[in-house]
Formats: structure tokens, sequence, C-alpha cells
């Protein structure tokens, strides 16, 4: 399951080593960003990590290794997005070094699944961040790339101690969807600061808003391996992943698309637009509060409606 998506990973930066020596044009980088897609993207990686974590630990425990594996995530982020912030901002249109990094990276990960996953190595083997880059770069706030850098750490750094706060409770954390709705609708106010803001400092609030967002998604995956089968978490995980790629990138290219055709009015209109999905969400989560007996969710939902359905019918 590792494999196509470090492949990808190597051919998108690759391809845009090309693009940044040889200076082509935009065309390529969208080219470069569908090649990756194609092999699963990102996520794919990530997700990864997440079904090895159903399949190894303790139902009970559960969502703290959700919590310590997000943690571990939001941490890798933080060196990276703050040492590329500090190198372009000393050697500015310098991307060889970043990308060439990124390269050699993909390549060590794809030589990891390939040779030391115990699961790769048996006899048997199978083989938004965009446009808030823009709107900050943009009017009215004209950020640098060190500004832009030092946002996003502030993000990750709110993240993992939000993480960590968590992790570190006694309470369990998956015993409603009170957390995620909490999460969502913080999600709602983060994109409504960033879409009307005019500050830097409403940014950095909008931001830590938002990181409490992050927390509630080791929940609701939590919550969706006790709905499921132990035999069908390959299949859902794997149905998760397509749909992580295809979302990722129909959101990405809506939101790019929204960012243009709004920039000389309201550049802030796409994340007012982020925030009626989000609504959206919580619609969903409130069709589906009723079942909170974990694995039991669907099935009580299903009994419903024949019961309601009968009583019309002895009316």
């Amino acid at each position: 399951m590792l494999l196509l998506p470090f492949l990808g990973k190597i051919v998108e930066s690759t391809l845009m080593l090309v693009v940044v020596t040889r200076n082509l044009s935009d065309a390529w980088i969208l080219a470069a960003h569908g090649l990756e897609a194609m092999f699963g993207s990102a996520g794919l990686i990530m997700l990864s990590g997440f079904a090895y974590i159903t399949d190894c630990s303790p139902e009970e425990k559960r969502t703290r290794a959700f919590l310590l594996a997000e943690l571990v995530l939001i941490v890798a982020r933080i060196g990276p997005t703050l040492a590329l912030g500090l190198w372009l901002n000393k050697y500015s249109y310098s991307y060889v070094v970043p990308i060439s990094i990124s390269l050699g990276l993909s390549v060590i990960g794809q030589l990891y699944a390939l040779f030391i996953q115990p699961e790769s190595v048996q006899s048997v083997s199978v083989g938004y961040s965009s446009v808030l880059t823009l709107y900050l770069y943009g009017r009215p706030f004209c950020m640098s790339a060190l500004q832009v850098a030092l946002l996003s750490t502030a993000i990750s750094v709110t993240i993992a101690a939000l993480t960590l706060t968590a992790t570190l409770s006694k309470r369990r954390l998956d015993s409603s969807y009170l957390l995620p709705v909490i999460g969502v609708v913080m999600s709602i106010v983060h994109h409504v600061i960033f879409a009307v803001a005019k500050t830097v400092w409403l940014l950095y609030l909008g931001a830590c808003i938002g990181s409490l967002s992050f927390i509630s998604m080791p929940t609701l995956r939590t919550k969706l391996t006790k709905a499921i089968e132990p035999n069908e978490y390959a299949i859902v995980f794997i149905a998760a992943g397509i749909v992580d790629t295809i979302g990722r990138e129909g959101v990405s290219a809506g939101a790019n698309a929204i960012y243009k055709a709004s920039l000389n009015f309201f550049p802030g209109l796409v994340f007012l637009v982020f925030s009626i999905f989000a609504l959206v969400t919580i619609f969903i989560m409130r069709f589906i509060w009723p079942g909170l007996n974990g694995r039991n969710t669907w099935i009580n939902m299903s009994n419903r409606l024949p019961r309601r359905q009968m009583k019309q019918t002895d009316d």
C-alpha cells in the first residue's frame, strides 16, 4: 500500500525539479500533481499508517494511538515548513535544493517500504494549502516566505499542544460525537475569520481556533473502525484513500478557481465556501448522532426506519 504513493512522490518531485531547472510552463506543474494523484497521493501513506494502528492496537487504546500518530505527523511538519521559510527568505526563488531534499526523502521512504517494512518483504508482496499560501502572499497581507512559514509553524505547534493534551487525558474521547462537532464548529469560525481578516493578528487567532478541528479526526477514525467488521478494514481504508485523493484534488481545483475568480473583489470568498461545506458536515453528523453504540451505529439506524414505517401503517 505504500509503494505506489512513494513512487508517485518521486515522479512528482523529479518532474518539479525539471520544471524549475528548465523554467517550463505551469502546465507541467499541473501534470506533476496529476501524476502524483494517480499513484494515490501522500494521503494514502497516512491512511496506511492508520490502518496499521487499527490492526495492531486494542480497541480501548485506539483513540490515543490515533492521537499520537497525528502528533508525530504534526511535529514532522514544523521543521520542514520553518526551514523552507527561512531558506526562501534568504535565497529567493531558489527552489532546487528544497525540491531535491523532497525527492531524496521520497526515495528513502520508497526504499524503506520496499526492503524494511514487514508487510513488503514477505514472500507474497503487492505492490488547501496552495490557496492559503497564495492568500497570505497576496493583498492585504503581502507576507514574505518567512512570515508564511511562521504562521504555519504556529498552527502546527498549536495542534501538537492540543493533541498532546488530549492524549494525556484520562477521559474516553470517542464516547460521543460532541468533540467532532466542536471541531467542525471551530473550523467554520476559523474559515470565517480568515475570510474577513484584515490584520495579521486575526490570522493567528483564526489559525489557533482552527487547530481545534484537527483533534476531532482521530475520534472519527476510531468510530469508523468500530462501525465496521475487522475483516472489512482493508476495503474501507482503500475506499477512504480513493475518496481522499479524489476529494483533495477536486477541492484544490475548485478552491483555486474560486480564488482566481474572486481575487479582485473578495479574496477571502473561498474560505466562506469552505465554511459552507463544514455546515454540511454538521448536518451529516447530526443525522447519525442517535447511533452512539460504536459497532451497532448503522444497525440502530436501519432498525429505526422500519419501526417508523410500521407505526405509520398501523395509524
